[in-house]
């Protein structure tokens, strides 16, 4: 059913968030026992419409919108102080990433959102990173495997010290390092385009994120030092099935989702 207010379901009032609300930079950590010594790497500029886009991505996870809700295109623009052209740009985006419908002469709307669509999602990202494994037991790169030791041992200090943004940006690393060693430019093209669908780090904050993050990397890398293709690939999916199961949780703990929709 679509919803033609202006505000979010049951009368919510949509939060307004700084475009900047994302991390400003990633923390790269020289490992020196335990997490410690950040150095800060600025990142690549982005647009307005981006920001805009990131956004409405968070009303999304955070359950200020909901599926079949319009998306308010001019109080958007009035929260983040722009004007409807960046606002308008996100939406062809999300759109693009199917968070959202567009309608002609309605609008756009956000489109049907459920635990299904949470476990394709992450179904996807590990068929793609199963592929760049299979490559990596093939083709064993000496430099690669020596970094994606290095990042494990990153991940487990930062997990121990309970820094879990740390160990997330340590993962996200690690699956880096393991796609552009294992991964065509087409899968990599591939996982950019899924990587838009959750909100910057939030899957950083889901409750035993960080142990299902540090579990899975050592699943990840045990699996390709094993020189079983099959193995690699498999490992990919179960640690994407793993994280997706969190997720579900975690939206459901917090009314995103619905116990009817799980």
């Amino acid at each position: 059913m679509r919803r033609h207010r202006g505000v979010g379901p049951c009368g919510r009032t949509l939060r307004p968030g700084p475009l900047d609300g994302a991390r400003p930079a990633l923390i790269h950590y020289q490992f020196v026992g335990r997490v410690a010594s950040p150095k800060v790497t600025p990142l690549p500029r982005r647009t307005t419409g981006e920001l805009v886009a990131e956004h409405v991505r968070t009303l999304i996870f955070r359950g200020d919108l909901r599926p079949g809700d319009r998306i308010p295109q001019a109080e958007i623009a009035d929260d983040l102080g722009v004007s409807r052209l960046p606002v308008r740009e996100a939406v062809i985006e999300l759109a693009r990433d199917g968070l959202v419908e567009m309608e002609p002469h309605s609008g756009a709307f956000v489109a049907p959102f459920d635990a299904e669509v949470i476990r394709q999602h992450f179904e996807i990202v590990g068929l793609v990173q199963g592929l760049a494994a299979e490559t990596l037991v093939d083709r064993p790169d000496p430099a690669a495997l020596a970094r994606l030791h290095d990042l494990i041992a990153r991940i487990d200090a930062a997990t121990v010290a309970g820094d879990r943004t740390a160990t997330h940006e340590f993962t996200m690393e690690f699956l880096r390092v393991l796609n552009l060693a294992g991964g065509s430019v087409r899968q990599r093209a591939v996982l950019r385009a899924l990587a838009r669908m959750l909100p910057t780090g939030f899957f950083a904050g889901v409750p035993g994120a960080a142990e299902s993050e540090r579990r899975g990397a050592h699943m990840i890398l045990d699996a390709v030092e094993s020189g079983s293709r099959t193995r690699a690939r498999t490992a990919c999916v179960e640690v994407q099935r793993m994280h997706a199961e969190l997720l579900v949780d975690h939206l459901v703990a917090t009314g995103v989702l619905t116990d009817a929709v799980v």
